[in-house]
């Protein structure tokens, strides 16, 4: 009983002694396994601390590398990166045996494990037998290696690979632990990655912010400038470091408490329109707009401040030309009308000039009257010149002789008005190369400006007018001066423009100084206007002197020249013509002109009646006006080209119309053209040529 019951107890004490002694060594293990993960926890803490020390991202993953080698206890590690545009890896980092491979760029195709691990998003490990090598990437083989992929929020930044050069594989603790490490890149490489983007965003945004032309500032409900680009420090003439403080409704110009309730409306959530200031240079000019600043206290304002002077400066010039495009088309119009009548006046002047009864004094008279014609069609052609912009023709021109004629043309004014003139021109004036008809419409327009301006003066005040010519460094100059109020000084840098007018409503175009302008630009000469000391005004004309000289021994007069007029006889001694135009004058000066010679002349005003008379007659010569319609519509020109084409080589159009594409459509044509107003002289040489080319021919 007694040994029964000491086995008992033998048997119990045993199973008591091995259950402490099993319970000791489970202990054991559990306090390895807690100073295991202690030690992991300490090291993943560090390398925490060790990555977050730094945002910069190749110092990152250089870190990680060296890191992860010791905690896997692997002979070598590296860290591709691989973003989700390329088709390459890039080893960002690798330590040991691996780094070699550090800086390489792979196509993802040549990544082997790597490229596995990666494409599908999986850990990838070699344990090969038989001393078998795994291709970790083109050109390097390992024996063993594990490869885990980086990934943040559903995307594979790259991966983290380890490898050993001994025969122990990779357990699963160790491929836990490089999961773990990698679990920690990926966290700072999206980390690296965001401030690296934002740093890049900020970068890019202050660097267009900066290179914008409009001024930016962010302002405080101070109008205390708290952010401002270059733009905006350049327009308040500081420099950036200096702006930051300043309060913008003091600095910029105009009335600075209408931009403190713009910026405080803009504060409210308001939209106030866009306010418009002049800077310190009245020729600038600022266009100021304010929002709320989203995302921000309500007192921050964003504000714009745009300098709008060229945009100004273009809209002006777009007004202008469409001003211009309906002065042309004015113009147009006017000189169709006005040159049918200057023709007929031309051409009868003409006629009464050369003939033999003519006397002496009608003959000074009809001179006159045919320069005047001649002078009206040359005004047309300026106006269409300035409306145009075409080149004036040039040869030379007697300045001297120009201040005469058009101071006699304008004496009866003068005289009216009673105004002292005064005639200063300097002898042996040389030349100049111009368009004589154009220059006397210039110093005309002067004249007559300067005359409109002393008749307004006082009776005991002087109504004083002189006009001088002189010789200066190779430039002719012609000042005409008067003694009447002058021209308002802030006007005065404007008075050549298009439609600006000192005179009141009604009495003037502002058209005459431009023509001004634009007739001596183009003869490369320059016209100033000169406030005198004493009061009253200047206009001052310089052209540049004709070269070289020619031999002026024999001086132009102003006396009546009489035109040699082509021969127009025919070996039969008389022509058979037919006039054609739907002005009445016109197509009797014509008549006339011809019928004096002894030709036998058909004229009608209707194109119907024309063709009709070219069906049943034969005719030397036709002189027609293109642009007379039949009862059909039908141009003369065109009928003429259609059904009567062989009348061409004898046949000349004539047009008052003076749109360009007029002459395009009668070049078209094929025959001999003038345009209206024309010299008679032209139109017999004209018809002489046509009529020696008929002769020739037959």
């Amino acid at each position: 009983m007694i040994n029964w019951i000491l086995a008992l107890v033998a048997v119990a004490f045993s199973g008591i002694v091995g259950f402490l002694w099993s319970r000791s060594r489970l202990q054991a293990r559990h306090v390895k396994d807690i100073q295991t993960a202690r030690g992991e926890l300490s090291a993943l803490q560090q390398l925490t601390l060790t990555i977050s020390g730094s945002l910069v991202l190749d110092d990152i993953v250089g870190e990680i590398a060296e890191f992860a080698r010791a905690f896997v206890e692997a002979d070598g590690v590296l860290v591709a990166l691989a973003p989700e545009e390329s088709v390459s890896i890039h080893i960002a980092a690798a330590d040991g045996s691996l780094s070699t491979l550090a800086g390489t760029e792979i196509a993802r195709e040549d990544a082997g494990l790597l490229g596995e691990a990666l494409n599908e998003n999986r850990i990838a490990v070699s344990h090969p037998e038989d001393d078998q090598h795994t291709e970790l990437v083109t050109g390097f083989t390992a024996r063993i290696a594990a490869v885990a992929p980086l990934e943040t929020h559903g995307t594979v930044r790259g991966v983290l690979a380890a490898v050993r050069e001994g025969t122990e594989p990779f357990t699963s603790e160790d491929i836990r632990q490089l999961v773990t490490v990698g679990t920690q890149t990926s966290m700072a490489l999206a980390h690296a990655t965001s401030v690296e983007m934002l740093k890049r965003g900020k970068e890019q945004w202050e660097a267009t912010f900066d290179a914008l032309s409009t001024g930016i500032a962010v302002v405080d409900k101070h109008c205390r400038i708290r952010r401002a680009n270059r733009a905006l420090a350049a327009m308040l003439e500081r420099p950036i470091t200096a702006v930051v403080g300043l309060n913008l409704c003091e600095e910029l110009p105009g009335d600075s408490r209408q931009l403190t309730e713009h910026l405080d409306a803009a504060s409210r959530g308001e939209k106030p329109e866009p306010l418009t200031s002049h800077s310190r240079d009245p020729e600038r000019r600022f266009r100021i707009s304010a929002s709320e600043m989203p995302g921000a206290s309500k007192a921050s304002v964003v504000v714009l401040i745009e300098d709008v002077t060229e945009r100004k400066v273009i809209e002006e010039q777009l007004i202008q030309s469409e001003k211009m495009a309906a002065v042309g088309q004015l113009v147009s119009g006017v000189a169709h009308d006005l040159n049918n009548p200057i023709t007929s006046i031309a051409g009868v002047a003409d006629l009464l000039i050369n003939r033999e009864t003519t006397s002496e004094a009608d003959l000074e008279h009809f001179t006159m009257i045919h320069e005047q014609a001649e002078r009206a069609s040359h005004i047309v052609r300026n106006l269409l010149t300035f409306a145009r912009k075409d080149p004036a023709a040039t040869s030379h021109a007697d300045v001297n002789d120009i201040a005469r004629r058009a101071a006699a043309l304008i004496n009866h004014d003068m005289k009216l008005r009673e105004v002292e003139f005064e005639l200063n021109l300097r002898e042996d004036l040389p030349d100049v190369r111009g368009d004589s008809h154009e220059l006397q419409q210039v110093v005309l327009n002067l004249l007559t400006n300067a005359i409109q301006a002393v008749a307004g003066n006082a009776a005991d005040e002087p109504r004083q007018v002189t006009l001088s010519t002189a010789l200066s460094e190779g430039q002719v100059t012609l000042d005409i001066s008067d003694s009447g109020p002058g021209i308002d000084e802030m006007l005065l840098p404007q008075i050549f423009l298009p439609f600006v007018t000192t005179k009141p409503a009604g009495e003037g175009t502002g058209l005459g100084l431009s023509i001004a302008y634009r007739i001596v630009q183009a003869h490369n000469g320059t016209i100033e206007a000169r406030p005198q000391p004493g009061g009253g005004m200047s206009m001052v004309v310089i052209l540049p002197v004709e070269a070289p000289q020619e031999d002026r021994t024999t001086k132009r007069t102003s006396e009546p020249i009489i035109h040699a007029i082509p021969d127009l006889s025919a070996p039969s001694g008389e022509l058979s013509i037919l006039v054609l135009d739907a002005d009445p004058a016109v197509q009797r000066s014509l008549r006339l002109s011809f019928s004096e010679d002894g030709h036998s002349v058909d004229a009608t005003r209707d194109a119907s009646q024309a063709f009709s008379l070219l069906q049943n007659n034969s005719y030397d010569l036709i002189v027609a006006d293109a642009r007379t319609p039949n009862a059909e519509g039908t141009l003369f020109g065109d009928g003429l080209k259609a059904d009567h084409p062989d009348l061409c080589s004898r046949t000349i159009l004539m047009t008052a119309d003076v749109r360009p594409e007029t002459d395009a459509w009668l070049k078209s044509l094929g025959c001999h053209y003038l345009r209206k107003p024309f010299d008679p002289v032209e139109l017999r040489a004209a018809a002489v040529d046509l009529l020696a080319k008929q002769r020739a021919a037959d």
